[in-house]
């Protein structure tokens, strides 16, 4: 049996330009309170979480977005970075931006699909980071398979995953 896989990243602003109501996430961050559950529902603290969170601002055939990485330190000298630029915050929303993430899987009839839903939202010196990834496996014929359709159905698949960072802006 042959796997097909597809991936797509989506984001409302990607080849729109900037609006001037964005909010700038730029910055280094102090981690307050991190919980996570998988599947979601019992949040529970994060143990070995990472102490700051870094914020840079990059773009995409023009299109601003936003990442981070997870640091050891305040002056952001030893961090990991997250995901990258499939894990981004490509579009702009009220008090910060969103990003989401979808793929597919399939072999035959079996089709798996995700959706990764994360915000990160600034509220003057204080962000919430949080994310929801979804995940379900559905009887589809391979040309029905698709990221497309992981967004359709989105939060209507099982939440596998949550995760919730809040931070404070140095």
């Amino acid at each position: 049996m042959r796997a097909l896989a597809n991936v797509i990243v989506l984001g409302a602003g990607v080849g729109v330009g900037g609006c001037s109501d964005e909010v700038d996430l730029t910055g280094v961050y102090r981690v307050d309170v991190e919980v996570a559950s998988a599947p979601c529902g019992d949040d529970a603290a994060v143990v070995d979480g990472f102490a700051y969170l870094k914020f840079t601002r990059g773009e995409l055939f023009g299109t601003p977005y936003y990442a981070y990485a997870e640091c050891t330190d305040a002056d952001a000298a030893d961090c990991t970075a997250v995901g990258g630029l499939f894990e981004g915050f490509f579009e702009p929303i009220e008090g910060g931006w969103l990003g989401n993430t979808t793929y597919s899987s399939t072999a035959g009839l079996n089709c798996t699909l995700w959706m990764i839903e994360k915000t990160a939202i600034l509220d003057g010196s204080r962000l919430a980071v949080e994310v929801h990834s979804y995940q379900g496996l559905v009887e589809l014929p391979n040309e029905k398979c698709t990221p497309d359709e992981a967004e359709r159905r989105g939060a209507e698949l099982p939440c596998v995953q949550h995760h919730l960072i809040e931070a404070t802006r140095l």
